[in-house]
């Protein structure tokens, strides 16, 4: 029976007000039960599809390689030229320290190591005056024996005097103590300029360090990078160790954490699907590092998956990865057709007459084609899955789509 419009109804009303007469009960009733009608709306036929079985991670976005810039000697901040967020290029000088302490001391190494230098051309000229000094007593003292031998003889034949024979005796002793004394000296000498020898090496070893010291007053960047902390500001004292900028090479990976009963599902060189909320961005890697020790306090192993060049990623940015497991069949619907009501989650099911019916059901796991509903429907049944915020029960769909 089709329902009585209004104006009609309202004639019904009035002749029966004036005969007497009641509307049949069947007409009001048809007034009172229409369904609203809702127009606008998408449906699907549930059915049965395969589903990825997933094992899920959360995790961490990580730099490979991090710097943590600080000095190594005790000095004022006279130079800060990068802010956090700058991007550094390799060398590029980002603090300059006081110097002026270790600028002297380069100085006055380098003019010991002048010194040095200086006392080896002295022993040099030293060793030469030893040389001559020493062929000029040799040759004495040769011509000394030489002058005893014959007086030797000549003695033998009695054709010299003993006292002409003990001068020249004498005469050859101190000619070999002089040749003696000559070798002493050169020795000493030579041991001198061994001295000096070893005073260069320590004046360079000195300059050296001086050198690295004033290297020290200017830090550059390792790497090309970002910065992504400065700790301090022109002006402060920069202690050994602490820390003034810290910088990280823009090569990142995903360091999830799985717990250890599932560890033995991830292998080495295994895909997984990354989804980072952050920046809205879904991308497929593959896992190049499995820690090989679980964390004792929260019983996970980290897993990294490397991440693709991206100028927008951040380190500590939140990311989850799945690792497919295996698959069943499955229903899964569309997100937008899950209709939250305060804590439970339900869908509209139609009858055959499109009627509405809104029912709780139980929801598995979130993919990307959309979420599995594991109980509460039938497969055949027919769900709301586009515009069921705008539907109620009983509501009447107008079509079916």
């Amino acid at each position: 029976m089709k329902p009585i419009p209004g104006l009609l109804l309202t004639g019904l009303l009035m002749m029966s007000g004036c005969s007497g007469e009641t509307i049949p009960r069947s007409a009001e009733a048809t007034v009172r039960t229409q369904p609203k009608i809702v127009d606008g709306v998408s449906t699907k036929l549930l059915q049965r599809q395969p589903v990825l079985e997933t094992l899920t991670a959360v995790g961490t976005v990580r730099s490979r390689q991090q710097s943590v810039m600080a000095a190594k000697s005790i000095a004022t901040v006279v130079a800060l030229h990068v802010r956090a967020g700058d991007r550094v290029r390799t060398g590029q000088v980002l603090v300059e320290l006081d110097d002026r302490d270790v600028q002297a001391r380069l100085r006055r190494t380098q003019a010991a190591l002048r010194d040095a230098h200086d006392a080896v051309e002295e022993v040099e000229q030293s060793i030469l005056a030893a040389d001559k000094t020493l062929q000029a007593a040799h040759a004495q003292a040769e011509f000394a024996h030489a002058t005893l031998s014959r007086h030797t003889a000549l003695l033998a034949r009695r054709a010299v005097a003993p006292q002409e024979y003990e001068a020249v005796v004498a005469t050859a002793k101190t000619a070999t103590a002089e040749e003696e004394r000559a070798h002493a000296l050169k020795a000493a000498v030579i041991a001198k300029k061994r001295q000096v020898l070893a005073r260069i090496d320590q004046a360079e070893a000195d300059v050296t360090d001086a050198r690295v010291a004033v290297s020290f007053t200017v830090l550059t960047a390792p790497w090309a990078g970002v910065v992504v902390a400065k700790t301090t500001e022109v002006g402060n004292m920069a202690t050994p160790g602490t820390p003034l900028l810290t910088i990280e090479k823009e090569d990142y990976v995903l360091e999830a954490a799985v717990r250890e009963a599932e560890i033995a599902h991830i292998q080495l060189g295994q895909q997984g699907t990354i989804q980072l909320a952050t920046l809205g961005k879904t991308v497929t890697s593959t896992v190049n590092e499995i820690m090989p020790r679980s964390d004792p306090q929260s019983r996970t192993f980290t897993v990294k998956l490397a991440l693709p060049a991206d100028p927008t990623l951040r380190s500590g940015f939140y990311g989850t990865v799945a690792f497919p497991t295996g698959q069943h069949e499955g229903v899964v619907v569309p997100v937008s057709a899950i209709v939250e009501r305060g804590q439970l989650q339900g869908v509209f099911v139609l009858n055959p007459e499109t009627i509405a019916s809104f029912r709780l059901v139980k929801l598995g796991k979130v993919f990307p084609e959309g979420i599995e509903i594991l109980s509460g429907v039938d497969v055949g049944e027919r769900i709301i899955v586009e515009g069921a915020h705008n539907v109620a029960d009983g509501n009447l769909i107008a079509s079916v789509q």
